[in-house]
């Protein structure tokens, strides 16, 4: 950007401070997966503990350290600005892009917990003990003394597919079809709407995923009046599986 002033380029204009907003979002991105690299790999260091409230604290970690990046940008792009003599700093647009990067690091850390909760690593060896079949609705079995029993139950989340396709792709369409916030956050935030349909497919969608996505989603929508009655429908059906939003 210094460079140019040096060659005699227009300093002080709308799109000066464009490019460099372009500059600090592009860093912005950069960071958040520095960050989430990082805190991956902090868990992995520590054993990949798996007890209540690590989620949490991962995430609380993660955040308040995205919190601090944002800022430091933000204070970066004004006084850079300041130094080249504007009266009045176009605003970064930092702040309309924070909440796709808060919603990319609470998901990613979700999904590796999830993972290490739920998928066998490998060369991991099976549990042991007999395996029951029943095909009738059961409550606990205890097999001996001393036995523990869980319970594991599917809740039910048919719904309409049909409707639910036509509210993603009515959706998708007005984010894709606004002017309002710029490509990078319309394609971040179409991606994350493609990933709702995809948790919709299943047979249990992961509900802590559902709404970390739609909260990103919510973020850009409020710049985009015309997706509010899509986003809507798509809110009911997160609510109806447990992903409701605050």
């Amino acid at each position: 950007m210094k460079g140019e002033a040096a060659r005699g380029s227009v300093v002080g204009g709308e799109g000066f401070a464009a490019r460099y907003a372009a500059l600090c979002a592009e860093e912005l991105k950069r960071r958040t997966q520095i960050i989430i690299d990082a805190a991956i790999e902090a868990h992995s260091d520590f054993g990949s503990p798996l007890h209540d409230g690590v989620e949490g604290e991962i995430i609380d970690l993660g955040m308040r350290t995205l919190d601090g990046v944002h800022q430091g940008l933000e204070g970066t792009y004004q006084r850079f600005l300041e130094g080249f003599g504007y009266a009045s700093v176009p605003a970064s647009r930092l702040a309309q892009a924070y909440p796709l990067h808060d919603a990319s690091v609470r998901n990613v850390i979700t999904r590796h917990i999830w993972t290490k909760r739920h998928v066998p690593m490998k060369n991991q060896p099976p549990a042991s003990g007999p395996t029951f079949q029943f095909n009738a609705p059961v409550g606990a079995v205890l097999t001996g003394a001393g036995s523990t029993a869980s319970v594991q139950q599917t809740i039910s989340t048919q719904i309409d597919s049909n409707a639910l396709a036509v509210t993603l792709d009515a959706l998708i369409r007005a984010l894709e079809g606004s002017t309002a916030v710029d490509p990078e956050m319309r394609a971040e935030a179409v991606q994350a709407v493609r990933e709702v349909g995809a948790e919709a497919a299943k047979e249990v969608p992961n509900k802590s995923k559902v709404k970390t996505l739609l909260r990103g989603v919510r973020e850009v929508i409020k710049f985009i009046p015309e997706a509010g009655e899509a986003f809507s429908k798509l809110s009911e059906w997160g609510a109806r599986i447990g992903a409701l939003l605050d």
